[in-house]
Formats: structure tokens, sequence, C-alpha cells
């Protein structure tokens, strides 16, 4: 996180210096474009509490326009609990040390807002603390992801206990990741099954053939049905068991595993005793603010500046980036013709383009998500600088997905279990029908799902 902190620092510092590099005739300007372009809220405020400095973001968050934030002191700009815990965290910004946490605010419009706060003193050449930057980031749609995963989870949750399935899961190599607590205490006789195959299992009643045909059809990466055989559960009883399963792919295509259900048939009453935990505790959490990548560039798309940020985030050196083109660097030709014609489309009209979420991959191959935003810098017409400034807003996404997952997992076990479940609103509604269930009352779906009522 202070790494963060300590880019934007930077990344501001470096304009003020690029007005006798660039010879820009208005650095000024300059700097006022690019921290109204960041996609955060900033501001800096002094030794004595007073604004100094905010971007437009910051201002018009508080409801104000940038110029009279300029000069106030800060608890007639901010008030409340955002107040209270400012000050609260002044004897460590006093000491040098950086506060971050987590806020829930209401805007000038009235919404509420999630934000990741980190307050950094300025302390020059190691001296007494000269000022206090404020960067809030607004994290909004990650707790409103972040919210509904926990919700998913809590429904998956529920409907594990109420089944009297448990859940399995196994890697690429058909080894156990997990398995539910009714399966340790039924199907493994006892032992961790974490880390072996189902066949390398003891006290079975199947024939090495028999293994050797099932394993063949987990190899072919087939789904499988009712799959029946005695295990000796951990009481020294013989159980039957059976189980069901689907393979699992990534986002690439690539085989990720198998998972699926198992139930014991020797028994009509598991209920109490099937208590399954998920082999995934899907979490998306962005704990730390992402870094702000920065790149120079020039009219061909040639590259003038790459911060640390970029080296980081594209995984190429500033000194190996300084110089080239991004087609020599990551662009297929296609892409780069596109990030010139975007080039001259900024220079024609002088439109900034963003903030816009594109994908990106690393010269190392890692995939990411970024919030990009690129425009012009002001002066020099013959010689145009064009900035282009990325946010990773990988873990968001992740977390979207996870969410996705998630509820795939809750539909896999609902349509899977060997009881009859639904998914009732209170006015009476059918939300969701297993098969079972509709067996179980005579109707069919499509009856239950036009509105049938049961008395």
């Amino acid at each position: 996180a202070l790494l963060v902190l300590v880019g934007v620092a930077v990344i501001v510092l470096l304009f003020r210096l690029a007005g006798k590099q660039l010879q820009l005739a208005d650095s000024e300007a300059t700097l006022r474009l690019v921290v109204d372009n960041v996609p955060m809220k900033i501001a800096f405020y002094d030794a004595d509490l007073n604004c100094r400095f905010s971007n437009r973001a910051y201002a018009e968050f508080r409801g104000l326009p940038p110029s009279a934030v300029i000069g106030k002191p800060i608890e007639e700009i901010i008030s409340g609990d955002s107040w209270r815990e400012f000050r609260a965290h002044l004897p460590r910004l006093r000491s040098g040390e950086t506060a971050r946490y987590r806020a829930c605010r209401t805007d000038a419009d009235g919404r509420s807002v999630f934000l990741d706060v980190a307050l950094v003193p300025y302390l020059p050449a190691g001296g007494s603390m000269q000022g206090i930057f404020v960067l809030l980031h607004d994290i909004t749609e990650q707790a409103k992801a972040e919210e509904q995963l926990r919700a998913s989870e809590a429904r998956f949750r529920s409907l594990t206990e109420l089944s009297s399935d448990w859940y399995w899961e196994q890697d690429e190599q058909l080894r156990f990741r997990d398995i539910g607590d009714a399966g340790l205490r039924i199907d493994l006789h006892a032992r961790n099954p974490v880390g072996k195959a189902r066949w390398e299992l003891e006290d079975t009643n199947l024939s090495p053939a028999q293994w050797a045909e099932h394993r063949a059809m987990l190899e072919r990466h087939e789904s499988f049905r009712d799959f029946e055989f005695m295990r000796v559960a951990a009481d020294g009883t013989q159980r039957w068991v059976c189980v069901s399963g689907e393979p699992m792919f990534n986002e690439r295509g690539e085989f990720a595993g198998y998972r699926g259900v198992g139930k014991d048939i020797t028994a009509a009453r598991l209920a109490d005793e099937a208590r399954r935990t998920s082999e995934e505790r899907l979490r998306a959490t962005l704990d730390n603010t992402p870094g702000v990548a920065v790149q120079w560039f020039d009219r061909e798309g040639r590259v003038l500046y790459w911060n640390p940020a970029s080296e980081r985030l594209y995984g190429i050196a500033a000194a190996q980036a300084v110089g080239k083109t991004m087609l020599e660097l990551l662009h297929t030709p296609e892409q780069y013709r596109g990030f010139v014609e975007m080039i001259a489309g900024i220079e024609a009209s002088g439109t900034p383009v963003g903030p816009e979420e594109i994908e990106i991959r690393s010269i190392n191959g890692v995939e990411a998500t970024v919030l990009y935003t690129m425009f012009k810098l002001p002066g020099a017409p013959e010689d145009p600088v064009f900035v282009c400034m990325d946010v990773d807003v990988s873990e968001r996404k992740r977390a979207e997905r996870a969410l996705r997952g998630s509820e795939a997992r809750f539909r896999s076990v609902f349509e899977q279990a060997a009881v009859g479940m639904t998914l009732r609103a209170l006015d009476d509604r059918w939300i969701a029908i297993n098969d079972v269930f509709a067996r179980m009352l005579g109707y069919s779906m499509e009856e239950l799902h036009a509105g049938a009522r049961i008395n």
C-alpha cells in the first residue's frame, strides 16, 4: 500500500520535474491535468490542517468546487465520522506512520460510497510533519461484489447443511483436495483422503478391473453419475455409497479436476450427519489500492517514460521499454494500429480517453484487467507527449468471477441432490425446484413454474 502512495507522489514530482525536460509552457496546468485525471480523490493539508491542494474529484466528492476548498481548515471540509477518524489518526501521522482504512461515506449526491482511505504524512528530509496527503479510492463496486459473494456462500452452506449429500473435489491429478465431513465418516474410514486418488483408498469391494474402468473414465474427463461401491465406515459397519461427478475446466479450457456429490444409500436418515465444507472459500478481497502505472508516448507510440509500477504490471524494465514502440514490446500489429489511431484521435480532438477497462497481458504472460486513462500533455505541439495511466482492477474482476463460480456450485448441488429441494418466495412463488421435488409432488416442472399451488 505504501508503494502505491509513494508511486502517486513520485508521479506528481516527475511531472513537476518534467517541465524542464519537456519544455512545457505551463507546468502547473500540466500538474492539474494529471491529477484531475487520476482515478482517485487527492488532497494535501499542511501542518496546520489547512487544505493546500485538491484535485477535482476530491472537491466534487465534498460537494465543493476545487477553488472553494483551498485554504480552508479541514474541519470546514469534512465533518462527522470523517473528521473523527481523521483526528484519531493524527498522533500516528505526526510520528511518521501511514494510516490506511476502509470507510463508508455519503457523497455530495447523497449516495453511499465505500472508500479505501490512505493518509500519508509528508516529512521532508526526515524532519517533522509538514503536511498530510489524503488519497481516497472508490471501491463501491468491489464492496458490492464481496457482499454478493458472502451471500452466495451462505446460501451454499445452508443448502449443503439441509442435504444428505456431501460435496467433494479433486485436483487435475484426480487427488482429493477436500471432502465433506459426512464423506469422511462414511466413505473414508476416518482416514484423511487429501492427496490421494479414490482408488488409492482402502476397504472397498471393487476389483482392480472395476477401478481401472472408473479411472479410465476420469482420465477421459467424462461426467459420471451413481457410481456405487461399498466402504467400511469408521464404526466398522459396511456402508454403500453413491457418488456423481463432473469435470472442471479453467478459463483456458484446461482440465482442473473433478467436483461432485456423494450420498449414503444404506440409510434413509443422514441429514443430521451430512455436514460438508466447500473446498474453496471464495473470497475476493482487495486490501490494497492498485498501483498507478504511468507511461509517456510520442505520436508513434514510442515509450518516452515507464515508471516502476509499469515495470511490475507489464513485466518490462524501464531500460528495456524506453525508446521502443508498443509493437516491439507487447502489441500485435492490429493492437498497435489501434493504439496509434487512438493517439492520433486524442491529438486531433484534445479529448482524453477513459477511464475504461481493458484486458492486458504482461511480457511474462500474466493477464490483468486495468482501468486506463490516456491524454495529451499541453505544450510542445510539434513534439506532443501522450500519457497513459493504468490502475490494476484484476482483483475486483476475480471477485466477480468467484461469485459466478459459487453460484455454479450452488446450482450443481441443488440439481444433483437426492432429496427434493425448492426455494420459494414469501408470496408462494416458486423460485427454484429440482427434479426430485417435482416428482414427489406429482407435478411437472412446467406446472410448478406456471404457478401451481400446493395445499
